[in-house]
């Protein structure tokens, strides 16, 4: 019985792929800009040569281009690296029977081109996404849902860079933030140069360090309290009550 692929959320493809092969299609999903671009950064560094960066790297944008330039693009031969990598993005703002023209492109890829495509959407239900989750890896980017979502992803970068937080901090940093991760690896950059060379953050440091944007819900608020989290809703609720939200809907 042959296996059905599945797509991959973004850090457990980036965790594998220093180690892995390269593919010949790539999709990258989402509506999290911060980590789609992460996505492309990471790709980049780790299948172009420095040579090849001027003469075989195209990037091409879905509501300027065809789906034949795509594939004639795609087809090309490299110039002096070993392949090529096309970058299509936008590709969901390409017309239907565009995207449709690329469509046998993905059943039969060339060998020497990396066919990047980044979309925001695109229907699982169709030939197109079955075509593209069958040729290559197809890596979801979304959004933090809650703030418990955003702690663990703020934990995991730290401790990529050695550093360690406290609960109460992490609890603290995470329901100050807006649930998106570019705003989150800013204050992340800014606490990594506020404490220097220290391996482990405080509340007191956070609070003394992050600017205050938040966007905690009463959804947030809910989810802290039915997991008995006294701090974590505590800190929600002073969260939400400096952000002047409906005291009603926190009554509530």
């Amino acid at each position: 019985m042959v296996e059905k692929k599945a797509a991959v959320q973004h850090y457990e493809f980036l965790k594998t792929l220093a180690n892995s092969k390269r593919e010949l299609v790539y999709l990258i999903l989402g509506d999290e800009s911060y980590l789609k671009e992460r996505i492309l950064s990471s790709l980049t560094k780790r299948f172009l040569a420095v040579e090849g960066r001027e003469f075989d790297f195209v990037t091409l944008y879905g509501d300027e281009v065809s789906g034949s330039e795509i594939v004639e693009n795609a087809d090309s031969m490299p110039f002096i690296s070993d392949y090529r990598i096309v970058i299509v993005r936008d590709f969901d703002l390409l017309k239907q029977s565009d995207q449709d023209t690329v469509l046998p492109y993905l059943t039969n890829p060339s060998e020497t081109t990396i066919l990047i495509v980044v979309a925001e959407k695109l229907d699982a239900r169709t030939k197109l996404y079955k075509a593209f989750i069958d040729a290559g890896p197809v890596i979801q980017c979304r959004s933090p849902y809650n703030a418990e979502a955003l702690s663990r992803w703020i934990k995991e970068e730290l401790r990529d860079r050695g550093i360690s937080i406290e609960s109460s901090a992490l609890a603290y940093l995470s329901s100050h933030l807006k649930l998106d991760y570019f705003t989150a690896n800013n204050e992340i950059e800014k606490l990594s140069l506020y404490i220097g060379n220290a391996k482990t953050i405080n509340r007191k440091q956070v609070e003394s360090c992050i600017a205050v944007t938040n966007e905690s819900s009463v959804f947030d608020l809910q989810n802290a309290i039915g997991r008995r989290e006294k701090a974590e809703a505590m800190n929600v609720l002073e969260s939400m009550i400096d952000f002047n939200d409906l005291d009603v809907m926190m009554i509530t």
